[in-house]
């Protein structure tokens, strides 16, 4: 009992009050609220609003444990193809974390500013001179936001369909049926890689968070009322962005159980073939 509370709440309550928590501060009508979640910072540009606020950078920091996660299973495994594997899959989640940060740029661009309008201070009461600054047109430093942001929901979705849906659940039944065609090791190392079936629990999560999230949205939840003047937040057509949120978290939920609640098919079988020191 203890074991399917633990798991409902990792993978069910947790990633859902994770992300409606942050949509609830955005979309809860309260300017210092929203601008926590996302800030309006000119003279920088829109793009780059969303990078200084609590949403962005707690995806960070989830995307930066997953890195570490991996880095640590690169360094405790001995054998080479899995070294390999590792390395590469922690080479790939530094390149997303890099991409989260937008390399530094925006940053950098914040820190070399003369003066920018106070974290939480209405549009109405802006300064002109700052306003006037604002360049739209400034140039994205990342690759996913130039004409691959399709391409990165896709792989990221079919990541999440193989990973949690397609392993799991029919891999099981695959091995009942062609098992006997497939090398012996073949069962165990599916059931190394294979998410914990309760990992569709967190799916179900991210779609009850998006359809409740895109419905405030599309009723303007997001937009502020203050003195008199609308005020749109500045994720309006961002809202994807609390998705990610749930993404990034499941698969670190993920990687933290394969490296440190598991161990590998490869590594037991190099222990059992070791000679016994006497």
């Amino acid at each position: 009992m203890r074991l399917i509370t633990r798991r409902l709440l990792v993978y069910f309550v947790a990633p859902l009050v994770l992300g409606l928590s942050m949509a609830g501060m955005y979309f809860s009508g309260n300017l210092v609220l929203q601008r926590i979640i996302c800030p309006k910072l000119p003279p920088l540009p829109p793009d780059s609003w969303r990078e200084f606020g609590l949403l962005e950078n707690t995806q960070n920091l989830i995307l930066f444990l997953m890195l570490v996660i991996t880095l640590a299973a690169f360094r405790r495994t001995r054998l080479r193809f899995e070294r390999v594997a590792w390395g590469a899959l922690a080479f790939f989640v530094a390149f997303v974390f890099l991409e989260e940060l937008d390399y530094g740029v925006h940053w950098y661009r914040l820190a070399t500013l003369d003066a920018h309008v106070g974290w939480f201070t209405p549009a109405a009461e802006w300064d002109p001179a700052l306003v006037a600054q604002i360049n739209t047109a400034a140039p994205k430093v990342n690759l996913h936001n130039q004409g691959f942001t399709d391409a990165f929901k896709v792989l990221g979705d079919s990541a999440m369909i193989f990973f949690f849906l397609m392993i799991p659940w029919v891999g099981p039944v695959f091995l009942a049926r062609f098992g006997d065609r497939l090398p012996a090791s073949a069962g165990a190392w599916l059931r190394y890689v294979a998410a914990d079936g309760a990992a569709v629990l967190t799916l179900l999560a991210m779609l009850i968070a998006r359809f409740i999230i895109h419905e405030l949205g599309e009723r303007g939840a997001g937009v502020l009322v203050i003195d008199g003047m609308r005020e749109p937040g500045a994720m309006e057509s961002n809202l994807s962005e609390f998705r990610e949120l749930i993404t990034y978290y499941l698969f670190t939920v993920y990687l933290f159980v394969i490296v440190f609640r598991r161990r590998s098919p490869g590594a037991e079988r190099n222990s059992d073939s070791a000679v016994p020191v006497h």
